[in-house]
Order: structure tokens, then C-alpha cells, then sequence
């Protein structure tokens, strides 16, 4: 009897310990529409795992911005023929070279 006695007053202890469980009052928030947007995006994992990726975005302007680059391209080409003819002494040359520029962008 004495064990359930102590067990009585242990629990009895503990109750008058314990605070009493009262619904608390709910406080209201206002909220912008700013405010929800940012917490939506905040929760959204596949838009949180986007916004790492700065950095292969900025390369990839760079790279289109690129394709309206000026260049000028040079080019030289050199031609050399030489045609025997019937006699040993006798043969035709002929050289020519071509110069090319061109400016794109």
C-alpha cells in the first residue's frame, strides 16, 4: 500500500507542477503580398536549388552577347604551277596569290 501511496503523491506532484493546458490566443499577422511570395518562393525547394546556378546564367549571356562581336578575318593564299612543255627547255609558270579581308559582327 505504501508503494501505490507514493505513486499517488508523485502524481500528484507532478500535475501541480505542470502547467494547465489553456488554448493560447492566437495572434494574427498581416501580410503583403511581397511578404507571401517571398516566403512561397523561400519554401520551394526546386526554386531554391535555381537560384545556385547564378553563375552558368551570367556565362550564358556572355556567350550570346558574343555572337554580336565584330571580327576581321585576313586570309593570303599562294599558287605555284609549272607545266612541262615538249622540249626540255621550254616550260610554262605561273604564279599567283590572293589576298582575301572580311569584317562580320
Amino acid at each position: 500500500m505504501l508503494s501505490s501511496n507514493r505513486l499517488f503523491y508523485i502524481l500528484f506532484l507532478i500535475f501541480l507542477v505542470l502547467p494547465a493546458h489553456q488554448p493560447c490566443a492566437q495572434e494574427q499577422m498581416e501580410l503583403t503580398v511581397e511578404d507571401v511570395a517571398t516566403m512561397v518562393l523561400n519554401k520551394n525547394l526546386s526554386l531554391k536549388t535555381e537560384s545556385y546556378k547564378p553563375g552558368s546564367a551570367a556565362s550564358d549571356v556572355l556567350i550570346n552577347e558574343g555572337a554580336f562581336d565584330p571580327s576581321i578575318s585576313l586570309g593570303v593564299t599562294n599558287s605555284y604551277t609549272k607545266e612541262p612543255s615538249s622540249t626540255s627547255y621550254d616550260s610554262s609558270q605561273s604564279s599567283t596569290s590572293t589576298f582575301s579581308t572580311s569584317l562580320s559582327g
